[in-house]
């Protein structure tokens, strides 16, 4: 009779401790070193494993969405995962022309930073606090919620026979507004994936990424809300810029306009005439310009703004300067506790401890 193995219905080790080789990894939370054992079981570990830099495109953020991208990384971070969060700078001439330049950057950081996944986002997104989580899980190449344009409802990813809580479901293409990659993609792909021009829109991006061999997925369940409806700049080309006929036609309406007033006040404008010939003008230029020019200028006009910061809750306990800040806030907090009561800080490294306090909140945000 055989005797049984003390190895059955187990994981087989070497039975000689000569041909065991020992991999020691240490971390610093009981969540992450979680989170490490989970992935080995699946596939092979990273040194902050699930690590994830979300990369905002530009800092013109729509009301509330600052909002609800900080507790998005905060909530991941709760979770034993690092996630940090940059606002990658506002390359772009006129609108648009260099966001390939910017999403490249994007991906030069969390290479250079050592980053396992690389989150893309707009300014103008909703997320709920457990959205990034919800894309994590899967562990695929690309992941990307389920995009809806507002008012129409028109889904923003093809093939537009998907629905809602179907579960992971493979796409040919989607809209950037939220899109997670492993950074394995871009060992592949390379770094300078991204293109600037105008043609290089997300179907060309999507065909290379399925030439390279790496499918696109939607999470059905994670349904994401945007801010507004896409602009997508290569069909700009087919909106009307103003003919010969449009500008002949505007130049009538505003000789008229003008004849009439100086015809009611002689030589002098009041205020009502000069607002009535600054309403004409306004009428001339747009007809003028045409809708794509007027366009243009109105992303011009919202991308030259401040970014709104605001809090949801006027009376969120996190807030800076009119700003929602909890990492500034926190990190405030942490070193007041930290100092007994009337003890005058030193400088550190030659900065006020305001100043490196703020310096360590930006550079880690959702530390904690």
């Amino acid at each position: 009779m055989d005797t049984p193995s003390p190895y059955q219905g187990k994981e087989r080790y070497p039975v000689s401790p000569s041909a065991r080789h020992t991999v020691l990894r240490s971390y610093p939370s009981q969540p992450e070193m979680e989170n490490a054992h989970r992935q080995m079981e699946r596939g092979w570990t990273h040194i902050r494993p699930n690590s994830v830099l979300v990369a905002a495109m530009g800092n013109h953020w729509r009301q509330g969405s600052w909002n609800r991208v900080l507790d998005m990384v905060e909530h991941t971070q709760e979770q034993g995962i690092y996630c940090a969060l940059s606002e990658i700078q506002d390359r772009c001439f006129q609108p648009y022309d260099a966001l390939g330049t910017m999403r490249n950057e994007a991906i030069l950081t969390a290479m250079g930073e050592g980053f396992q996944y690389l989150c893309y986002i707009d300014n103008d997104i909703q997320p709920g606090k457990d959205y990034l989580l919800k894309l994590l899980q899967w562990q695929m190449p690309i992941t990307a919620p389920f995009i809806a344009e507002p008012g129409t409802g028109t889904k923003l990813f093809g093939p537009g026979s998907i629905e809602v809580n179907t579960g992971l479901q493979r796409a040919k293409w989607c809209v950037l507004s939220m899109l997670l990659f492993n950074m394995s993609v871009f060992r592949g792909a390379g770094v300078d994936f991204w293109q600037d021009a105008i043609g290089a829109d997300e179907g060309y991006h999507f065909t290379k990424l399925h030439y390279y061999g790496y499918p696109l997925y939607i999470d059905t369940g994670v349904q994401l809300e945007v801010g507004g409806q896409p602009l997508y700049p290569l069909a700009m080309n087919r909106i009307s810029s103003g003919s010969m006929a449009d500008i002949q036609g505007a130049a009538k309406v505003y000789a008229a306009k003008l004849s009439g007033v100086l015809g009611r006040q002689g030589m002098t404008l009041t205020e009502p005439d000069n607002l009535e010939l600054a309403a004409s003008l306004t009428e001339f230029a747009h007809i003028v310009k045409g809708d794509r020019e007027i366009l243009l200028q109105q992303k011009i006009e919202r991308f030259v703004e401040g970014p709104d910061r605001r809090p949801i809750d006027p009376n969120s306990p996190w807030v800076k300067d009119g700003e929602y800040a909890p990492f500034l806030v926190k990190a405030e907090q942490a070193k007041a506790a930290a100092s007994p009561a009337g003890t005058l800080q030193p400088a550190v490294h030659g900065q006020n401890p305001d100043a490196l306090a703020k310096a360590l909140a930006f550079s880690g945000v959702g530390n904690g």
